[in-house]
C-alpha cells in the first residue's frame, strides 16, 4: 500500500552569506548558509558584498573570506577585527641619586659580616646638579571597530612629583636640579637637597640634644636621656638607648634600639634597625627590622618585616596598614603578642579621635539640654539667667551639628574599612606562629589556640583564614 504522506519537492535555493558583528563592534563573523537543492555556493564576491553591506571597512581578512567560501564553511568564520587602542605608558621619575631607608647601610658578605671599611658615604650634590628626570606619559595610540568607527587612544597616568627646598624644575618641567649644594633626598613625598650635618661621635652630654633641618649622619650612639630630630634623613652608625628620635625622611638605624618603655622612634619615610626592645616606633612608610621586635609598640601605614637573623616578634602590638611578616610570632611561653593589620594605624587614630570627641560632645551636650529644661521652668526669669538660657541654646544647637559631622565621619571610616570588597592585608609567618598571638583585621579578631607553621592569614569571606605560606 503506498505511503499516504507524500514528500514535497524540495525548492532549488542558492546559499547566502551572512555577517554578524559583537556586541563591540570589534569582530565580524562571515556565517554561509548552504544552498538547497540544485542551488549554488555563494561566492567571494557575494561574500564581500554582504560585508560591504553591513559597513564592515576596517581590519578585514581576506584571506580568511576566500577559505571560508573555497571551503564552503558552515561554521562560521571571523573575517575582520578592530584594533584595540593602546594604552599609552605612564609617567616615570628616574633619580639619580639612592632612594630609602638602606642607602648609607654597610656592606655585608655573603655571611652577614660587615665590612665597615666600604660604609657608603653621604650623596653630595653641588648646585645646578640634575638629581631627577620625569618621563612623561604617552598619549597611547586610537584604535578602529570593524565599522570603521575611531576608538580613542587611552593616555597614560601622569606622575606628580612634588619639590621642597633648593631644588627646581627645567626643561620644561621635566628634570629636577639643586639650587644649593646638599645631600638629596626625599622627605614627606617631596623631593629635596637638604644641608648635612655629621656628628663623628656619640651624641651625649659633650654633644647635647641634635636638631637639625637637613639630613642627620650620627657616627656613634645616642645614649639615654637625649633628642634627635632633623627634618630630612637620619641615620645612626650606633646603638640608641633610652633615646627619642624623629626624623622628617627615612631613619636608619644600624645597631639596635633598647627603649625600656621610654624612648620612642618617628619617621615619615621607611624605618630600619638591627632589632627593637621595649621602645614605640611609628612610620609612615615601611619598618624592616633584621632580627627582632620585643615587647614593642610599632605602627606602619605600608609593611612591617621581620624575616632576618631570628625573624622573632614577640609582645606588644605591632600594626600595619599592609602586611606584617615574621619567621616567628610569638612564644612557647604564651607570651601575649597582638598584630592589627589591614588598615593604616593612622586611621585607626583617627577613629579613636573621634568616638573621643563624640563622647565629650554627647556629655557636653546632655548637660546643656539639662540646664536648659531647668532654666526654662523658672517663672520671672532674670536677664542674667534668660542670657544664660540662649548661651545654652546656642551651644546645643552647635553641638549637635559638631555631633552629626563626627557621626557622618566616623561611619564613612566604617564603611571604607568594612567594605567586602577591601583587601585587608596579609599576615606571612615563615616558621612558626604560638598560642597566645591575637590577630585583628579590621574589626575581626581571632586568639591563636594552636601552633601555625609556615602559613599566610587573610581576611576572606568575614573571617581571618589560615592558607599556605606565600
Amino acid at each position: 500500500m503506498p505511503d499516504e504522506k507524500s514528500t514535497a519537492p524540495i525548492t532549488d535555493r542558492n546559499g547566502r552569506c551572512r555577517i554578524q558583528v559583537s556586541t563591540n563592534n570589534m569582530e565580524a563573523t562571515l556565517l554561509i548558509d548552504p544552498p538547497m537543492g540544485a542551488g549554488n555556493w555563494p561566492t567571494i564576491e557575494e561574500a564581500m558584498e554582504a560585508i560591504r553591506a553591513e559597513g564592515i571597512t576596517f581590519g578585514i581578512n581576506t584571506s580568511a573570506v576566500e577559505h571560508a567560501v573555497n571551503q564552503h564553511s558552515t561554521g562560521g568564520a571571523i573575517i575582520a577585527r578592530g584594533k584595540a587602542p593602546v594604552v599609552g605608558k605612564d609617567a616615570e621619575i628616574n633619580y639619580f641619586f639612592e632612594t630609602g631607608v638602606f642607602r648609607k647601610a654597610c656592606i655585608e658578605d655573603d655571611t652577614g659580616k660587615v665590612d665597615f671599611r666600604q660604609i657608603q658615604t653621604v650623596q653630595n650634590v653641588t648646585s645646578g646638579q640634575v638629581i631627577a628626570e620625569k618621563i612623561l606619559a604617552t598619549q597611547g595610540e586610537s584604535g578602529s571597530d570593524v565599522r570603521g568607527h575611531e576608538l580613542a587612544p587611552v593616555s597614560g597616568k601622569d606622575k606628580v612629583v612634588k619639590l621642597g627646598k633648593n631644588v627646581n624644575w627645567i626643561d620644561k618641567d621635566t628634570k629636577i636640579i639643586a639650587t644649593g649644594g646638599g645631600e638629596p633626598t626625599i622627605v614627606g613625598g617631596k623631593v629635596a637637597v637638604l644641608p648635612i650635618y655629621e656628628l663623628k661621635g656619640d651624641v651625649n652630654y659633650d654633644s647635647g640634644n641634635v636638631n637639625f633641618s637637613g639630613n642627620l649622619v650620627i657616627r656613634g650612639n645616642v645614649e639615654s636621656g637625649f633628642k634627635v630630630e632633623a627634618e630630612g634623613d637620619v641615620t645612626i652608625y650606633g646603638n640608641v638607648d633610652t633615646a627619642d628620635v624623629k626624623a622628617g625622611g627615612n631613619l636608619l638605624i644600624q645597631g639596635g634600639v633598647s627603649g625600656m618603655d621610654k624612648a620612642e622612634i618617628s619617621c615619615t619615610g621607611d624605618f630600619s634597625a638591627k632589632y627593637i626592645e621595649h621602645v614605640t616606633v611609628n612610620s609612615e612608610s615601611s619598618i624592616t627590622i633584621k632580627e627582632s621586635i620585643m615587647h614593642c609598640q610599632v605602627s606602619a601605614d605600608s609593611k612591617i618585616i621581620v624575616e632576618g637573623g631570628k625573624g622573632l616578634i614577640v609582645g606588644g602590638l605591632v600594626r600595619a596598614g599592609e602586611e606584617i611578616s615574621a619567621k616567628t610570632v610569638g612564644s612557647r611561653l604564651g607570651t601575649v603578642t597582638e598584630l592589627d593589620v589591614g588598615v593604616k594605624p593612622k586611621t585607626k587614630q583617627e577613629l579613636q579621635d573621634l568616638e573621643n570627641q563624640l563622647k565629650q560632645n554627647v556629655d557636653s551636650l546632655e548637660k546643656a539640654e539639662k540646664a536648659i529644661t531647668i532654666l526654662s521652668k523658672i517663672p520671672n526669669i532674670s536677664d542674667d539667667k534668660k542670657e544664660m538660657l540662649q548661651n545654652l541654646v546656642k551651644t546645643s544647637y552647635a553641638l549637635k551639628a559638631q555631633i552629626a559631622e563626627i557621626e557622618t565621619t566616623h561611619q564613612d571610616i566604617m564603611a571604607e574599612i568594612q567594605n567586602p570588597t577591601r583587601e585587608r592585608g596579609r599576615i606571612r609567618v615563615k616558621e612558626t606562629m604560638y598560642p597566645g598571638v591575637r590577630v585583628t583585621m579590621g574589626k575581626t579578631t581571632i586568639m591563636i589556640q594552636d601552633e601555625i607553621k609556615y602559613a599566610s592569614l587573610v581576611y576572606s569571606e568575614g573571617e581571618i583564614q589560615v592558607q599556605p605560606y606565600r
